[in-house]
């Protein structure tokens, strides 16, 4: 079971407004943000609601941690996986977790949390 992502959601906006507020558009934190986000955009069924998001996660975290970062490795991975769901068509909702998300590690599989 994974949870209720539709009333996850609305959570996970908020939290990316506030760190977008508190730390600017381009902080590494809102790249967690915006991961979280996608995930669960992921989750509802919606993965071409979900790759604009990842692909701002991951422009965020290259430009902060440069592009061979693991962080970045989970990034990158989450996306690919957003990239194929939309090219074969097929929703993974309530299916397995991307490659590189490991829950209860962080939503990114980074043991902080951090992208």
């Amino acid at each position: 079971d994974l949870g209720e992502p539709g009333t996850a959601r609305p959570l996970a906006e908020r939290a990316l407004a506030i760190d977008e507020a508190a730390y600017g558009p381009d902080h590494p934190d809102v790249a967690t943000r915006l991961n979280n986000l996608a995930l669960i955009w992921r989750d509802l069924g919606e993965p071409g609601t979900a790759r604009p998001l990842a692909e701002r996660a991951l422009a965020i975290g290259e430009a902060a941690y440069g592009p061979d970062h693991p962080s970045v490795g989970i990034l990158r991975a989450n996306l690919a996986v957003l990239i194929r769901e939309i090219d074969h068509g097929a929703s993974t909702a309530g299916g397995a977790s991307p490659e590189g998300h490991q829950p209860g590690r962080g939503a990114e599989g980074d043991p902080d949390g951090g992208p």
